[in-house]
């Protein structure tokens, strides 16, 4: 294996041809073993995949067992004696191996692949056609040797890709490479060659599907997830003219198999099941496929997500101008490519056909987007389904005057306008849309609300301002009576996180909080585009004001955090510590409420009980693995003894440096320094914001800083919390 630092990327097995010919860890801190060197059969040729081009450089093309692991392939593709084309750059070494195998070795000529016995090809398909001249030569009887180089691609490259171009010629030959990477390790650091596992064997997973013994043969240490994906991807992937795809088609129909409900909140499908879990796949396939041929084709799934609309909802027709700002927010920003979300309060009912007219034809050279839904996160590798697991959303690019616009699964209406426009205002006709509940802080009256607007018959609904947008199931606030307080509390929260992080509350675009019935990544998770939060009795206190003014809510405030945290600036071990601040600076400046009473089931005594047990023991590895504990004993004496103001001394400097070395553009400046380095810088910083030497605070917590910045605030005096005195 090489080092990390070069890793060999995963390619699984789909057809009964494929055969595994080394494995290893796909996460090192478990068993979990996927194929990180493989073959398969197209055609009359064969096809085969090396995970990582670290194969090919020093100082693995120097290892005997790597010369003989390449003089084995030159035995097995039949190559002696024959001619081999090599593409460049890349096989230099590996060409000098070749010739002392008398083998005529050459460059690779895309012209005449015919003439070769085997060809070795290394970097990503610059178009369609290269690989299609490489996926006839493999179906009349070639070799090809891909030895991956997509690790090094994704590494050097701001346009991360997942698959390669590549996987269209292998899916013929049942391989699928993908970006996973397998992780050498200091007791386990070479690729296992034999007893390979039944789950990377094809043949042993459909039929242990088959016979319902799957859960016993592969449910152990997190395995499972293996063969899982293999049989996703022979379901969503592979050809389907290939037997193992029309094998499990045949299971999949097994009349024995009845499952039919749509999963829900109130009926969860459990993934671990896997007939059922393939049936419901088979449904949302058999959806799109339909949707394909019809667009005024409804999905079957949606049920209680994301909805349906009555058929008898009116549908109508709006003007829309909608004012924009790409100003810089003073936060973590999407990249150049991304296009930024704008509410409608319209709804795009499933099935129906809605068109979109563009008030000047000069706008469809802005690059605008029309976006049917807002559920874009892809949760099918999730435990449980509480929704049709697939990105529900549709977009359509506004490049004619006139666009009609569809979705089988319907959602709310936006426009999403380039971060790079330099226009303010859009001005579009709808036609044929359902209104649905919209709110928006300063436009809306409480009466207007009560009397028409919360019963508008879409199934979501969102709450704005220009600061924070909450988008909820229309149902959550059907009996909402007071959204008017309900967003200025919000605006509150807002305005407090802005007052933290040095940035104007008067925002040029809002923050966007999503409900989700499936979250993506943990119980919450923070991006630049938004914040998704899960659909569950969290989602019941954040639409109530009074709930909130009494006792907040920690996880959503938390995740607003994350958006003004300073990303590049605090040190790693700060990812899950800084944003808290935030948290609690709402919590004692909104809610009124004590430091050390904040959250739930932290009272003082615990929080003191916890910083002496910590100081009894210290210990930088645990204290950097437990962000609470970071959280109590970095920064809580330091408020308590300060105040605020102490925090914000800190963050006025750290303002300064993000607005200039990040400045709403690109990250990497940032992190040009090490963490060693931004630690150093951290700790001068929060030195001089309370105008103390807190070199023996430091020391004491074991948070290593140099020398060299300790020297920077020897002027200072030395400062310690009483209770680390005591």
């Amino acid at each position: 294996m090489p080092p990390d630092t070069n890793q060999v990327l995963a390619t699984y097995p789909l057809s009964y041809d494929s055969q595994v010919i080394a494995y290893h860890n796909v996460d090192p801190s478990k068993e979990i073993y996927v194929p990180g060197i493989i073959t398969g059969r197209y055609g009359k040729g064969r096809v085969l995949v090396v995970g990582g081009n670290a194969y090919l450089e020093p100082p693995l093309i120097q290892d005997p067992d790597i010369i003989r692991f390449w003089k084995n392939v030159f035995d097995w593709s039949g190559a002696s004696g024959a001619k081999a084309g090599f593409e460049e750059p890349g096989f230099e070494r590996l060409v000098t191996i070749a010739h002392t195998m008398n083998i005529s070795a050459g460059s690779l000529d895309l012209q005449r692949l015919s003439d070769n016995k085997v060809i070795f090809v290394t970097n990503e398909p610059a178009d369609h056609s290269s690989v299609q001249k490489l996926d006839a030569f493999v179906r009349d009887g070639g070799t090809l040797v891909y030895v991956s180089s997509l690790f090094e691609y994704n590494k050097k490259s701001d346009d991360y890709i997942f698959a390669t171009k590549m996987d269209s010629l292998l899916l013929k030959a049942g391989l699928y490479h993908l970006a996973n990477p397998i992780h050498s390790g200091s007791t386990d650091d070479t690729l296992r060659i034999a007893a390979v596992p039944k789950y990377l064997i094809v043949d042993s997973i459909l039929s242990n599907l088959a016979n319902y013994r799957y859960y016993d043969l592969f449910y152990h240490k997190g395995a499972e997830v293996v063969p899982l994906t293999i049989l996703k991807l022979i379901f969503f992937m592979a050809p389907r003219d290939a037997k193992a795809y029309q094998d499990l088609c045949k299971l999949i129909e097994d009349p024995v198999n009845k499952y039919s409900d749509t999963a829900s909140l109130k009926k969860p499908l459990v993934t671990a099941y896997w007939p059922d879990l393939f049936k419901y796949l088979n449904r949302v396939n058999r959806d799109y496929r339909a949707y394909e041929k019809d667009s005024t084709y409804k999905a079957t799934t949606n049920g209680e997500f994301p909805g349906t609309v009555p058929d008898n909802a009116l549908r109508i027709t709006r003007k829309l101008r909608i004012k924009f700002s790409n100003k810089w927010s003073g936060l973590p920003e999407p990249d150049s490519s991304f296009r930024r979300l704008y509410s409608t309060g319209l709804y795009v009912a499933p099935g129906d056909m809605v068109t979109v007219t563009l008030s000047d034809i000069k706008d469809t050279s802005r690059r605008l987007m029309a976006q049917i839904g807002i559920h874009d996160d892809n949760v099918s590798d999730a435990n449980e389904y509480y929704r049709n697991p697939f990105n529900l959303v549709r977009t359509f690019n506004l490049d004619k005057k006139a666009l009609v616009i569809h979705s089988l699964y319907g959602g709310l209406l936006y426009f999403g306008i380039p971060v790079t426009d330099k226009g303010s205002v859009l001005n579009v006709a709808v036609t044929g849309a359902v209104e649905a509940p919209f709110f928006q802080l300063g436009k809306t009256t409480d009466k207007q609300w009560l009397q028409k607007l919360r019963q508008n018959p879409a199934p979501w609904a969102e709450l704005a301002t220009g600061k924070i947008i909450l988008t909820v199931p229309s149902d959550s606030i059907r009996k909402l009576e007071h959204p008017q307080k309900l967003m200025q509390f919000w605006d509150e929260v807002m305005d407090a996180n802005a007052d933290l992080a040095f940035i104007s509350k008067d925002r040029p675009h809002p923050e966007r909080i999503i409900i989700d019935n499936n979250v993506k990544w943990g119980a919450m998770y923070t991006v630049p585009s938004k914040i998704v939060a899960p659909n569950d009795r969290s989602l019941t206190r954040i639409l109530n004001v009074q709930q909130l003014r009494d006792s907040g809510s920690w996880g959503h405030f938390h995740e607003l955090g994350h958006r003004h945290q300073f990303d590049g600036l605090d040190f790693d071990d700060l990812g899950e510590v800084t944003v808290n601040l935030y948290t609690l600076y709402v919590y004692q400046t909104i809610l009124g409420k004590d430091l050390y009473h904040a959250r739930d089931g932290s009272p003082r005594d615990s929080i003191l009980k916890a910083i002496k047990a910590y100081i009894a023991a210290p210990d930088y590895e645990t204290w950097k693995r437990d962000p609470f504990l970071q959280l109590f004993t970095l920064y809580y004496p330091i408020i308590d003894a300060f105040g605020w103001e102490a925090i914000r001394k800190l963050n006025r400097p750290l303002r300064k440096l993000y607005n200039e070395q990040y400045g709403g553009r690109s990250l990497t400046p940032l992190y040009k320094k090490t963490d060693d380095e931004r630690r150093d810088q951290y700790f001068v910083l929060l030195s001089k914001a309370i105008g103390k030497n807190l070199s023996e605070y430091f020391e004491r917590l074991k948070i290593p800083v140099s020398d060299y910045s300790k020297h920077q605030v020897t002027g200072l005096p030395i400062w310690i919390p009483d209770i680390f005195k005591r």
